[in-house]
């Protein structure tokens, strides 16, 4: 029997991911935006690849056990939470629409809220998503007034028509839906759900770096998301299809041995060895067998599939995303950036 809930300001999110899902259980003041993380619970993902959910019932399982350890570790019921996932074909485009801004009785009228949203529904209602996909999210990116200077907030500006710039985030329908139904399945009420892409920049980086201007680079198992943030909002992502999993995939590969050897051998090397460490031994057993080899042979195959992933994914990633002029700062986060003087 699980016990009641006693603290009416519980929360939690859950991230899935393709190698693990994460619960993070936290206690919320109502009269500020303090908050404390009361844990964070971690199980194996199962029927998971690349964020996309291959075998429902596996998913399930894992989301339910990762639930029960958080619960476990906090005493308390958890009812409902927010999902953070991110499928594999995740789609960005930008929507821009001009509406008149009328009223009788003066040729120029101040911009009011419903004009905002009024501006925001017309560029939302103009994009012909592709068969299958679904508006998961959309950001206005600026405002401007008669042709003017872009403004955050157009509020109180007088003019004749009002531009709105809108960030539109699709992903596919069924995969929206299957994430749903997993945690639902798991017993959990579902209280929102945002992309990893997203919540891995908001949660990132602090006020400063977010209005300032700031690129975050998630490298996750399966894929890599890219999310540009720039005057508090965010103003472009893509999602790119490698991740941790493919250093593991080669080192398994040509070494010929499990993945779960080949992901060992993959933490035990720095991406900068001293020349005097290469030739040490790296030794573990394999089926009751010994199985030896060297870190410089580990090591030119991480440093060659990471190498490929900055410069064919991950570099065009960011620049595509910029408008001309460089981010202040490139921030990495995600499971491979903890790899020793990554």
């Amino acid at each position: 029997m699980r016990p009641e809930p006693t603290d009416p300001f519980l929360n939690s999110v859950l991230d899935i991911g393709t190698r693990k899902i994460s619960v993070a259980v936290f206690e919320s003041d109502p009269a500020t935006t303090d908050y404390h993380v009361n844990c964070i619970a971690t199980t194996r993902a199962m029927g998971i690849r690349k964020g996309d959910i291959l075998d429902p019932d596996l998913a399930v399982e894992s989301i339910r056990q990762a639930f029960e350890r958080a619960e476990k570790e906090v005493g308390l019921e958890i009812r409902d939470t927010v999902v953070s996932f991110g499928p594999s074909r995740t789609g960005a485009i930008v929507s821009d629409y001009r509406i008149r801004l009328h009223d009788e009785t003066e040729p120029e009228k101040p911009v009011n809220s419903s004009d905002m949203r009024e501006a925001v529904a017309k560029a939302l209602s103009s994009v012909s998503p592709r068969p299958g996909e679904f508006l998961m999210h959309a950001f206005p990116l600026e405002y401007s007034v008669d042709g003017g200077q872009p403004l955050r907030d157009p509020r109180g500006a007088r003019g004749t028509d009002l531009f709105v710039s809108v960030l539109c985030i699709f992903v596919p329908e069924k995969s929206f839906l299957d994430a749903l139904d997993c945690v639902r399945k798991s017993g959990v009420h579902v209280h929102g759900i945002v992309h990893k892409a997203v919540s891995s920049a908001l949660g990132s980086l602090t006020a400063e770096e977010m209005r300032r201007g700031s690129v975050v680079v998630d490298i996750g198992a399966g894929t890599t998301s890219i999310t540009r943030v720039h005057d508090g909002r965010i103003k472009g992502l893509s999602l790119l299809p490698t991740g941790g999993d493919h250093v593991t995939s080669d080192v398994s590969e040509v070494l010929g041995i499990s993945s779960s050897a080949a992901e060992y051998l993959k933490r035990e090397v720095s991406l900068t060895e001293e020349e005097d460490s290469l030739s040490d031994e790296l030794e573990l057993e394999i089926d009751g067998n010994p199985f030896v080899t060297t870190v410089e042979e580990v090591l030119y195959i991480v440093s060659s599939r990471i190498e490929e992933m900055m410069v064919r994914f991950i570099k065009p990633g960011i620049l595509s995303l910029l408008p001309g002029k460089g981010p202040n700062e490139v921030l990495f986060s995600g499971g491979l950036t903890p790899f020793p003087r990554f």
